[in-house]
């Protein structure tokens, strides 16, 4: 029998030199045991902004927004560098400036707000973020009025700040004001509206509707293959949303095809060594790790961690996903401890540059905890899990996918103890977060079910095994494609439980 083990995802990323916007944190969930520790998702949501300053016209306010604007340019170097604290300082510094130069209710301040929540997602503050874009928004909207393209911009920011929280139909409400307003300011045709559509089409895959996603981000995909041309990054960045929803659905074949034709696009557009390259080899090492491939999966991440170092520093948070990611492969290949030294050192950067309460280093510790449950030390990744736990709760709250995830690893690690009880009760906890966050017809949902048959099944309660199988089996088919192995290992689940029923 087997259970379903769920690894953590990590995502909000710098793409390009504006803030390319990225998480949803919910992709990997659980123990089938998966040997997928945690899913990288870093070309998701897009949600533009780093704003700059708007010109002047008397000499003085020009000489107030020209060091505005050089603080503005000073933390945007520090953001792509990875460094979000130091970031935090210059944006500080010019909306100290801008708002005794110009006011509280410009929209240059209101850029400000942005751009300091935009750090602050970075560094795992979402709701000191959420703060700082609502002070944002409250300006433009009464600036610039509620139909103003930067409103719409604004509303995607916030979108992605709460998708963050794991609260994906609420950002989902945001996208949709966001789309609206730039629908009418533009026209269907419009870059800013191909935004929205690829917004929607991350959060909905989030949530499990990976068809009802990938239709909205071809639609994004087909506005800028006709606005922009085929070789335009935000193609590129089409074709691998595309890619991460057929890996979702676990056609990696195919999600191997997007990655395929946006990798050209990056290279030609950004250099070989761009972090969007990065990006686009860890998309492929993923897939590949999920066909069986380790080995060219560790050629792709090694590809991957090569360029984040090379272009954006040792100490940066995409390196430390470089090396999670071969953490991961070699777990695969049964290679723990080889995987373990590849996360003490992804900690170790996530440590440094995001701090200890960061979900980040939270993903690591979950990773670390699976690595030594797979050693038999199950008491060694209890410790490592309570960790994982206590951040995530602390920076998202007890009602999100990753504390789920949690609770799952703890209840796989107690079974493996021999004691299904306890197990049962924190599967059981998982089951009610993603039922409410995820909905009951989410793979996710569909995972605690199986985790629960299976603890069930241990305990010779073969009935509540079936039933428990019997619906994860129903979620399973009816959101992923035929043949998938979550769908193989519930079918054989349930049939082993019958059997021992009889």
């Amino acid at each position: 029998m087997g259970k379903i083990a769920r690894g953590s995802t990590e995502a909000n990323k710098n793409l390009k030199a504006v803030v390319w916007y990225a998480h949803l944190l919910g992709d990997g969930h659980s123990p089938v045991h998966s040997r997928r520790p945690w899913r990288l998702l870093i070309n998701a949501a897009i949600v533009v902004l780093l704003l700059s300053c708007a010109p002047a016209n008397s000499s003085l306010v020009k000489d107030n927004e020209d060091a505005a604007y050089r603080y503005f340019r000073l933390g945007k170097k520090s953001y792509t560098q990875g460094k979000y604290e130091k970031a935090i300082g210059y944006y500080e510094k010019a909306l100290a400036i801008n708002r005794d130069a110009l006011g509280e209710k410009h929209p240059n301040t209101a850029s400000n707000y942005n751009n300091l929540g935009l750090a602050w997602i970075s560094l795992g503050q979402y709701r000191k973020a959420i703060g700082y874009i609502e002070k944002a928004l409250a300006i433009k909207r009464e600036v610039l009025g509620e139909k103003h393209p930067s409103t719409a911009t604004t509303y995607n920011n916030l979108g992605g700040a709460w998708a963050n929280l794991g609260q994906y139909r609420k950002a989902i409400g945001y996208f949709e004001k966001a789309l609206a307003i730039n629908l009418e300011a533009f026209g269907e045709k419009h870059p800013n509206v191909a935004t929205g559509y690829n917004n929607l089409g991350v959060a909905w895959r989030s949530l499990g509707n990976y068809r009802k996603a990938i239709g909205y981000i071809e639609k994004a995909l087909a506005i800028d293959l006709e606005a922009l041309g085929e070789k335009h990054p935000k193609v590129a960045i089409r074709y691998n949303n595309l890619g991460q929803a057929w890996d979702s659905m676990g056609n990696y074949r195919k999600a191997i095809g997007y990655y395929e034709k946006a990798l050209p696009i990056f290279r030609e557009a950004l250099g070989e060594l761009h972090p969007n390259v990065a990006t686009t080899y860890n998309q492929m090492g993923l897939a590949w790790d999920s066909l069986g491939k380790y080995r060219k999966a560790i050629g792709y991440y090694e590809k991957a961690l090569a360029i984040y170092r090379r272009a954006l520093g040792e100490k940066h948070p995409h390196t430390a996903i470089g090396y999670n990611n071969l953490g991961g492969a070699w777990d695969s290949l049964g290679k723990y401890r080889k995987a373990i030294g590849y996360y003490e050192k992804a900690l170790a950067i996530d440590r440094k540059a995001l701090g200890e309460k960061h979900p980040s280093t939270a993903t690591t510790y979950n990773n670390l905890g699976l690595a030594w449950n797979n050693l038999g030390q199950y008491q060694k990744a209890i410790g490592y899990y309570d960790k994982a736990l206590d951040i995530f709760r602390e920076a998202l709250g007890e009602m999100h996918p990753s504390i789920a995830i949690g609770y799952n690893n703890l209840g796989g690690a107690w079974d493996s103890l021999g004691e299904y009880w306890k197990a049962i009760g924190y599967y059981e906890k998982a089951l009610a977060i993603d039922r409410e966050m995820l909905g009951e017809k989410h793979p996710g949902t569909a995972t605690d079910y199986n985790n629960l048959g299976e603890a069930w099944n241990s305990l010779g309660d073969y009935q509540k095994a079936i039933v428990n199988f019997e619906k994860a089996l129903a979620i399973f088919s009816g959101t992923l494609p035929k043949g998938h192995p979550h769908i193989r290992l519930v079918e054989a689940n349930l049939a082993a439980a019958k059997k021992q029923q009889r």
